[in-house]
């Protein structure tokens, strides 16, 4: 078997040499052949010894911390261990594959023996599986091994999180529909996985629609709230029970589940009546054309605002789904749909968007939600108003671009956020577009305070933050800062370029609000965030790592999105594509999660873009998750190089010549989830090998006092890497003061001196202690985070070079 690359990775789904490819996984029995053409063993690794005193527990379970990474050496697998580097053969590493989940002892044992059957390798003991358990590759997690999660990494937590939450809607749903006489009434059905809390464009849709026309329609329709809904589960359903009202809001993430289970319903039930809706669901005509075309069990598509569209559709129908045979023309008189006639496509006229906001019934406030009082949801969205007054041409907010702001009643607001609060959900996530726009906003957020204050809850709030003023945003920072009330605040950047800006009409946007609103943050003690748009018409790959650098400079994390062509946006008008020459295809974002992303433009190739996706990663792991971040810095100061040209340099040497770097390769090409390398210290070796042959070399040669200082900087950095069983607050004392040099040079980058030559090497800083503690659980945050999303966890270490202090541009 050829090594793909230099590390074996173990995660609760099995062993893989290729995470991103889980059809690449390899069975233990291969184990043995990968040794052929392993790495030497590293120097200081030891195998795996006994320890006599350690026993694996009678009862309760095992189970290893997954993800976890082995370095392939011609003499076994080595990781680190609290103890030192181990090297583990492949008896070893099939125990820790039969434990990759929580297993009682005997049984991960008998699980290593039957999957090395047949053979050289002798079977696992007993005895084995107490030495991983005492090296602490292993855990002992007791008869409730459900519930200790100490093992799991955080996607893997968010995975078990979602499952237990479907399970619980799932069991209460199946309980409702067995106590329920049929009474003839034919279903409404919001079809919904919830892998985020309640959908709330669904539960106003029903909201609505329950109480049209005085509540008429209840006669003839019974209007579920299931929520967790299967495909197969589904299709059997209305086989036997008859035809139901399917209702989609198709989102970029839920669009493609939703047309599978389109799909399978009609194919089980043609009478039933398919709606599509929500911002994904398209609106120019030729892409309605389309859709329709490809997808022939949908129905009826619902352009902009729904609530009123469904419940006239529902009345129109008046409940007779049966012997229809695909006969819609009673819809001909409903505005803002496009519904399926036999063989013709009907588009009625735009419907007006809804003035009265406070007309549409609270789901959180009329029982709707009900169901998910005790989930111990995560986070709940409020919508206080809709409407933004942009006209990006990237972005479709709700179909409402350049529209007038609408705004729910302020009492409706606090009772949603109170019956968030009495039911312990962690975080209020804002659906507004621009936070902080209106003045009431301030009062919005003093009401989340007092909340805080009562019930102990939301802990921490989330918004997108109006974009192109601070006075409001100024006040409500100072609110929450003063209540020690979490909150995120994403400068929605996207880009600093005046090129790119021009090309998505973004221009209106002042960049300089950003910085204003930084030093406020900044004075606040925030963390900040903010978001990059990678493959915009008018970008670069130049445009691009200056967006990134800028943003480095602010010592602010980012977020990098691809441009997604958002099916309604302007973006996807016919003429806009043509001017700026975009290409786009499909692209998977997640797992079952397909977009179609820009991938090239006028300004930029398919080869760049490409480029892009690689530094897009390069930077979550490098910069964001601090693997070099104190590195880079340094490199800066004694050097010049930017922060991004160091990393584009390590990315580009790396991919020039992987067995040099096999690690960083591993690292930067196949890890999927953050986790150690099987240690650390590997992957500094290899950068501390690359900065003295190719960045710093003709003077380190000459420099024994740069010597010195990269050992302290490469001590630094490695305390800040994420491991298993890390135990804090950590102390190191270093040669050289680097907390007080890094604070030094902060101090100057914000009163806009040339820091490169008013701060001193930090060869001249004395001795120092650095303290390093985790205060918000920044280490369990990380590991097992996954790389390949569009996001990256903001997750960071208690230290006097902690972020969220941000100001203006470092000077070149």
């Amino acid at each position: 078997m050829r090594v793909v690359t230099a590390l074996v990775t173990l995660t609760s789904r099995g062993l893989t040499l290729e995470p991103e490819h889980p059809d690449r996984g390899i069975e233990p029995r291969a184990l043995a052949g990968l040794l052929e053409t392993g790495t030497p063993v590293p120097a200081g690794a030891t195998p795996l010894a006994v320890d006599p005193a350690a026993v694996s527990p009678a009862d309760g379970a095992v189970v290893v911390n997954t993800p976890r990474a082995f370095l392939v050496t011609t003499d076994g697998f080595c990781c680190a261990t609290p103890a030192g580097t181990v090297v583990l053969d492949v008896a070893d590493l099939t125990l820790l594959w039969a434990c990759r989940s929580p297993t009682p002892p005997g049984a991960a044992v008998a699980a290593a023996a039957t999957a090395l059957d047949g053979t050289a390798t002798p079977a696992p003991s007993a005895d084995r599986l107490d030495a991983l358990l005492a090296a602490g590759l292993v855990l002992a997690v007791g008869t409730d091994a459900a519930s200790d999660r100490r093992h799991e990494g955080s996607t893997q937590r968010t995975v078990n999180r979602d499952f237990d939450r479907r399970k619980r809607l799932v069991d209460a749903a199946t309980a409702r529909r067995a106590a329920a006489p049929a009474d003839g009434r034919v279903p409404v059905i919001p079809v919904y996985d919830p892998v985020t809390p309640p959908n709330l464009a669904l539960g106003l849709i029903l909201g609505v629609a329950r109480t049209y026309d005085g509540g008429r329609l209840n006669e003839r329709y019974r209007f579920e709230t299931d929520w967790v809904v299967r495909e197969r589960g589904l299709a059997r359903r209305v086989r036997h029970e008859g035809p139901a009202v399917l209702l989609f809001s198709n989102y970029v993430w839920s669009h493609e589940q939703n047309l599978h289970v389109s799909a399978a319903v009609k194919a089980a039930e043609p009478d039933c009546v398919c709606i599509h809706g929500g911002p994904d669901t398209p609106k120019y005509e030729g892409d309605v054309a389309e859709y329709f075309r490809v997808h022939p069990h949908v129905d009826v598509a619902v352009r902009n605002e729904g609530e009123h569209a469904v419940a006239e559709i529902l009345d129109r129908l008046d409940g007779r789904l049966a012997g229809r045979n695909g006969d819609l023309s009673v819809l001909a008189d409903i505005p803002g749909i496009v519904y399926r006639d036999g063989d013709t496509i009907v588009r009625t006229p735009d419907r007006p968007r809804i003035a009265e906001l406070d007309h549409l019934p609270s789901p959180y406030l009329d029982g709707t939600f009900d169901d998910f009082r005790d989930l111990d949801l995560e986070f709940m969205i409020v919508e206080t108003n809709r409407g933004c007054p942009y006209g990006c041409t990237f972005c479709d907010w709700g179909s409402a671009t350049m529209s007038r702001i609408r705004q729910f009643d302020l009492a409706r607001v606090f009772a949603e956020l109170e019956w968030g609060a009495r039911h312990r959900v962690d975080s209020i996530w804002l659906a507004d577009a621009n936070f902080g726009i209106l003045a009431r906003d301030v009062e919005i957020a003093a009401k989340v305070v007092e909340l805080k204050e009562r019930y102990g809850y939301p802990k921490s709030f989330v918004a997108c933050w109006a974009k192109n003023t601070t006075k409001h945003i100024e006040q409500i920072i100072r609110l929450f800062t003063a209540a020690d009330m979490p909150f995120a605040c994403t400068l929605a950047l996207q880009s600093r370029d005046p090129g790119v800006l021009e090309a998505v009409h973004r221009k209106n946007i002042k960049t300089e609000a950003y910085d204003r609103l930084a030093i406020a943050l900044r004075e606040a003690g925030a963390t900040v965030a903010s978001d990059i748009m990678l493959g915009l018409p008018g970008s670069s790959l130049t445009t691009f790592a200056d967006d990134l650098q800028a943003c480095i400079d602010r010592e602010i994390f980012v977020t990098v999105y691809l441009t997604a062509l958002l099916v309604n946006s302007p973006m996807n008008d016919p003429h806009y594509r043509h001017e700026h020459r975009i290409g786009s295809e499909r692209h998977e974002v997640a797992p079952g999660q397909f977009r179609q992303i820009v991938v090239s433009a006028a300004t930029f190739t398919r080869d760049d873009h490409a480029t892009m996706l690689r530094w897009r990663r390069m930077y979550r792991v490098f910069e964001n998750a601090s693997l070099l971040r104190f590195v880079a810095r340094w490199v800066r100061h004694r050097t010049g190089m930017r922060e991004i040209d160091l990393y584009t340099g390590i990315e580009a040497a790396v991919r020039a010549a992987p067995e040099r770097f096999p690690v960083t390769a591993w690292i930067l090409g196949t890890m999927t989830e953050l986790t150690e390398p099987g240690d650390w210290a590997w992957f500094y070796d290899e950068i501390r090998r690359y900065l003295l042959e190719d960045v710093v070399h003709e003077v380190a040669r000459r420099d024994d006092a740069l010597r010195s200082e990269l050992d302290t900087v490469l001590a630094v950095q490695a305390a800040f890497a994420p491991r298993w069983g890390q135990a804090f607050p950590l102390t190191l004392a270093l040669p050289h003061d680097f907390a007080r040099w890094y604070l030094d040079v902060r101090d100057a980058v914000e009163q806009g001196h040339d820091w490169r030559r008013t701060v001193p090497v930090l060869a001249t800083y004395g001795p120092g202690v650095l303290e390093i503690d985790d205060t918000f659980d920044a280490n369990a945050n990380l590991l097992g985070s996954d790389v390949l999303l569009d996001y990256f966890t903001a997750a960071e270490f208690d230290s006097p070079m902690k972020r969220g202090r941000v100001g203006v541009t470092i000077p070149a």
